[in-house]
């Protein structure tokens, strides 16, 4: 690590030093961190295209960097988060961060062009999980049954595939209203303050997330340790969580299996999905963010996404 400050560093500072590092790295969440990996390769292959530093870049750099993912029709959002990426490079590394107000006009810039609808997935509806279910349920098999409970349980909570893959088993407790689930720590809550999620039983047994639930954790057992457990036979008996990568894959083989589109849906669909039948049921928003973990009824709303626009339309309930 290049130096901090004025002031020289000693041998007997190196600890410390190296803790406020960890500290710095405590902040970033590690599906972020993974991000930023991926977003500084691709900074450091057009540093050496250009044959310029990519430690430390000088702004001039990180612009055209910039300027270059936009040509290349990357959305606005997407470039904010390269930009981040290589500030973060650079103070992980005690570099100044090229990140200057030049190149956050240019970002802003970006944002202001960027007005094109948003990329997002589409909601899974409820009757397209009970279908799902259905099919999940009649195949019986070990990787049905966790499939059908990760699917259900996901659609439910509403909780992102990092939470869904992070679950333990001793996260979950039964009750005679349904379960809860212990979160301890979300994409707005880094600090770990945690919180409890109430699933009920559903109406229809097979898309019924506690009753899912329940039959995988029986083929699953006891053993302590994540909730939703690898299968493959190269695990060796070892209780192994699903990656959030499995989780991503388990969402697109499920809406493949009923003849959607799988291009168009990923596990957001799920978080989504609960999120606008709620919201379309007229459910209150304070209600439906007290389960979805939100904190702010604008970000909230970028999740409703109604599949019919005449369905809780406001023009109909005023009777014209």
């Amino acid at each position: 690590m290049q130096q901090l400050s004025l002031f020289p560093r000693t041998d007997a500072l190196e600890p410390l030093y190296a803790t406020l590092q960890a500290l710095e790295r405590g902040q970033v969440a590690r599906t972020t961190l993974a991000g930023y990996a991926h977003d500084w390769r691709a900074f450091c292959a057009f540093c050496e295209g250009l044959r310029r530093p990519s430690l430390p870049a000088h702004a001039d750099t990180l612009s055209l960097f910039l300027a270059d993912q936009i040509r290349q029709g990357k959305r606005a959002n997407t470039v904010n988060r390269q930009a981040a990426a290589v500030a973060w490079q650079h103070r992980q590394q005690g570099f100044p961060s090229p990140l200057t107000a030049v190149v956050r006009q240019a970002l802003a810039g970006a944002r202001r062009l960027d007005c094109g609808p948003l990329h997002q997935m589409r909601p899974l509806s409820v009757a397209q999980i009970r279908q799902i279910a259905r099919g999940l349920d009649r195949a019986g098999t070990s990787a049905a049954l966790r499939d059908r409970a990760l699917l259900t349980l996901g659609f439910a909570s509403a909780l992102r595939r990092a939470n869904l893959a992070a679950l333990a088993l001793a996260d979950v407790r039964f009750c005679a209203q349904g379960l809860t689930i212990q979160v301890h720590r979300e994409k707005q809550d880094q600090a770990g303050h945690g919180r409890l999620i109430a699933v009920p039983f559903g109406r229809h047994a097979p898309s019924c997330p506690v009753r899912a639930l329940r039959a995988w954790i029986a083929r699953r057992g006891s053993a302590a340790g994540p909730l939703f457990t690898r299968l493959d036979p190269a695990r060796n008996s070892e209780v192994q969580p699903l990656s959030v990568g499995a989780v991503y894959t388990i969402v697109k083989r499920a809406v493949a299996r009923i003849g959607l589109d799988a291009r168009l849906y990923g596990p957001h669909s799920l978080r989504a999905g609960l999120i606008s039948a709620a919201g379309q049921a007229g459910v209150n928003p304070l209600v439906i963010a007290c389960q979805s973990g939100h904190r702010s009824l604008n970000s909230l709303q970028d999740y409703y996404r109604p599949v019919d626009l005449f369905r809780a339309n406001a023009c109909a309930q005023i009777g014209l």
